[in-house]
């Protein structure tokens, strides 16, 4: 095994040498990107062979080639402003789509309460703890003049959730225990679309300038109200079209293709699309469900996504991923108070996760089960499409050209934290195992010992001896059996006085 996987190895980093050897050639300005997207490409699935090796997610060397990229000019970061909005939307809608067909509203039900309180806790105390930190920047003059509490709570929500694109490939190439890697997996999948909803709504209510709790009231009212409502009647007529695109290879074509129409539908008629394209993949990933809870009939074909489209999708995803956080990588170069601004704030989003997993985990759960949950905080696709949004042509915020800088930092860190502390943890779990069978062990031994003392003509002082052989006398028939008789082991009633009397 180990020998076919360092032959796996060679094979895949011969077209990284083969990448690099090109570089010095002469090419022209087309054949330098594809060899750079070519190389993205190598370097995620390497990243996720070295990751089953070293326990370090892919993601962490898809962020080193972008900033490798941008301190030796290979790539100009300002290049790809021009499609940046269009970008972010199609990663927005990926991401959404992911999260929101992986939350079952069987295990929804079950995992709710723990996997909800957790998902709300977290948000809740991330957001605070960024909006307080950015408060405090903002005093000390390292934010705009037009920087305001609301600003601040724009990005505490933007960073408030953990990131499923992260998580959940590192717990099923670890294999976690299943307790943990579906608590942390929901908890990722409802904080992205806590993040998305919520960020979304403070930048309509900082763009209209209505900052009223009231106002703010009205618009995330608004926002959420008219988003579920045409989410939910799209999805409820995209089943027909789901079982009839069942076995069709152009499945998720036809399904990007709803989601574009949905997101664009919904954002040109005042409500949250984002809102709108998750409700739609709850209801799609859960048709079957749904079909059953309301009593319709279900037919012959499976009411569900394909398995094409879920394969397809899972493409999809990695090819987004490797771009975005090597774009990331790319935008961690300006400014430097803001980069480390950006650390401070990727280290409060550890510090105010420990009391939420305290809250949430505190029975039921080991304490390495405990430090896993606690580590599983980096933030991604997201945290970074958001950050974009604020200076983008549809809001245009004062004070946030420079956001994504000190957002992607952030995000840098919690990653780093993420990568540090799992391998750390998984290092620690085979002891924690290991402590388990011998505690076992040692209770086995113990019981052995008391039944040993317990045992005929080892007793100790004061210990009253059972004797083995010894029957209560049964009653004799007539007096036909001799006295000296016999009696069979097999347990008889007690002699009684009338028993007593006959014999």
């Amino acid at each position: 095994m180990g020998r076919r996987l360092d032959g796996r190895l060679i094979r895949r980093f011969i077209p990284v040498l083969l990448v690099a050897l090109s570089l010095g050639c002469e090419v022209d300005e087309t054949g330098r990107h594809l060899v750079m997207i070519a190389s993205l490409f190598v370097l995620g699935a390497v990243g996720e062979v070295i990751f089953a090796r070293t326990q370090i997610p892919d993601v962490v060397w898809l962020i080193l080639a972008g900033v490798i990229l941008n301190t030796t000019g290979l790539v100009d970061p300002s290049a790809l402003d021009p499609i940046l909005p269009l970008f972010s939307a199609l990663t927005l809608i990926i991401v959404l789509f992911d999260g929101g067909r992986q939350i079952v509203i069987n295990d929804l039900i079950k995992a709710a309460p723990k996997a909800s309180a957790m998902a709300v806790l977290s948000f809740t105390l991330s957001t605070l703890g960024v909006a307080l930190i950015l408060q405090l920047a903002a005093l000390t003059g390292l934010l705009p003049e037009t920087w305001t509490f609301l600003h601040s709570l724009m990005v505490g929500a933007m960073v408030g959730g953990s990131s499923s694109l992260v998580i959940m490939p590192s717990m099923n190439l670890a294999k976690v225990e299943p307790k943990v890697s579906n608590l942390v997996g929901l908890e990722s999948a409802l904080t992205d679309a806590l993040c998305v909803v919520v960020a979304v709504v403070l930048m309509n209510i900082i763009k209209s300038g209505e900052a009223s709790g009231g106002g703010a009231v009205l618009e995330l009212g608004e926002n959420f109200g008219f988003a579920l409502l045409i989410g939910l009647i799209a999805g409820w007529m995209w089943m027909p079209v789901l079982r009839a695109l069942s076995g069709n290879p152009y499945a998720y074509p036809v399904t990007l293709a709803a989601l574009l129409f949905l997101y664009v539908v919904v954002d040109n008629t005042g409500g949250n699309p984002a809102m709108a394209v998750l409700t739609f993949s709850v209801i799609v990933g859960n048709a079957e469900a749904l079909m059953k809870m309301v009593g319709f009939s279900l037919g012959d074909k499976p009411l569900a996504l394909d398995d094409t489209v879920v394969t397809v999708h899972t493409q999809a995803a990695f090819i987004i991923k490797s771009f975005f956080f090597t774009y990331i990588g790319l935008m961690l170069s300006r400014p430097i108070y803001l980069l480390l601004l950006g650390f401070v704030v990727g280290l409060s989003l550890f510090v105010t996760r420990i009391p939420a997993v305290m809250l949430v985990a505190r029975k039921g759960f080991t304490d390495s089960q405990r430090k896993m949950i606690a580590i599983s905080l980096p933030r991604g696709m997201a945290a970074g499409v958001l950050a974009t949004l604020p200076a983008s042509p549809k809001y245009r915020i004062a004070g946030t050209e420079d956001l994504p800088s000190m957002v992607f930092a952030s995000v840098v860190t919690s990653i780093a934290i993420f990568a540090y502390g799992f391998r750390k943890v998984r290092s620690e779990a085979p002891a924690d195992e290991a402590a388990a069978p011998e505690t076992e062990a040692t209770e086995t031994e113990a019981t052995e010992a008391t039944e040993a003392e317990a045992a005929p003509g080892e007793a100790g002082p004061g210990t009253v001896e059972q004797l083995p052989a010894a029957q209560p006398p049964a009653p004799m028939p007539d007096g036909l059996l001799p006295p000296d008789h016999q009696l069979p082991p097999a347990p008889a009633p007690a002699p009684t006085p009338r028993d007593d009397d006959e014999s």
